[in-house]
């Protein structure tokens, strides 16, 4: 009986994401469910809807509905007891305003990463949530695209990230330097590190491991030290073999590969430095 029951409820919300006009519901189910599961619903809805008919919808519907989105996240990461209890649902709004991104960034939303830096200064949840949407972003466009978009948006993402970048830089930087919240500076470790085996980014990314390396932020964060050492030597180890003979490939290096070995003597200097007591 119970199975049957089943079965006909899938058959209806079956039914119900198939129909064009559904997701236009989305907004009122997410403001007035209770229950989690049909919030997801109202979401798997719209991500269809996002998916394959983002760009023929109205310009009005498809602001309305990124301005709702990002409002709904900021809301609901400002502040540490609904960012906690909201986690799974926020983590899920999170990839759905990534999957408009891929859409609508850069051309129709050029102030994405500026509005993102904004915000992330503004609060320390809002800001440990933003790293897990730059670090969803990076996913999408390094690791999860192929198949899913076409080439020359794959370049323009890419491009875009690339110019970008120094922003991400900075507020990574300038996380590290002013606050003692463990969630949140692992949560800013994670995301340079996702950047850090792209070429285009080793640079800044390792300059400002560096930095923070340098930095004292007592004992109560060499646990954070070490992870974020144990990590990036794992990341470096497909970048730079342990058979690589440094020297050979410096002098054959091109300007970027040489900095980049330059740059990678830093680090480990600073870090052996501030942290060594980390490892005892």
């Amino acid at each position: 009986m119970l199975a049957m029951q089943r079965t006909a409820a899938d058959h209806i919300l079956r039914d119900l994401q198939n129909n064009p006009d559904m997701w236009l519901q989305v907004v009122h189910i997410l403001q007035s469910a209770k229950n989690l599961n049909t919030k997801f619903f109202a979401l798997q809805v719209l991500e269809g809807v996002i998916k394959y008919r983002w760009n023929a919808l109205p310009v009005e519907q498809r602001d309305g509905m990124k301005n709702y989105i990002s409002d709904v996240i900021v809301q609901l990461s400002s502040n540490e007891a609904s960012f906690r209890m909201e986690r799974l649902y926020v983590n899920k709004l999170n990839i759905i305003l990534v999957q408009i991104l891929k859409h609508d960034w850069p051309a129709r939303w050029r102030s994405f990463i500026p509005d993102l830096v904004s915000a992330a200064k503004t609060s320390e949840t809002i800001c440990e949530n933003c790293m897990a949407i730059l670090k969803l972003l990076s996913e999408e466009v390094f690791d999860f695209s192929r198949g899913e978009m076409t080439q020359l948006k794959i370049k323009e993402l890419k491009q875009s990230l690339n110019s970008e970048f120094q922003l991400i830089h900075e507020l990574c930087l300038y996380v590290l330097s002013a606050s003692q919240r463990a969630e949140l500076i692992r949560a800013t470790f994670e995301t340079l590190l996702k950047f850090f085996p792209m070429p285009s980014y080793r640079n800044l990314t390792i300059q400002c491991l560096t930095e923070v390396a340098a930095l004292s932020f007592g004992e109560f964060y060499n646990a954070q030290y070490v992870k974020m050492y144990n990590i990036f030597m794992v990341q470096l180890q497909t970048i730079l073999p342990s058979t690589t003979n440094i020297p050979q490939a410096y002098a054959n290096g091109s300007s970027d590969e040489q900095a980049f070995i330059q740059n990678l003597a830093l680090f480990l200097t600073s870090f052996n430095k501030a942290s060594l007591f980390a490892f005892r």
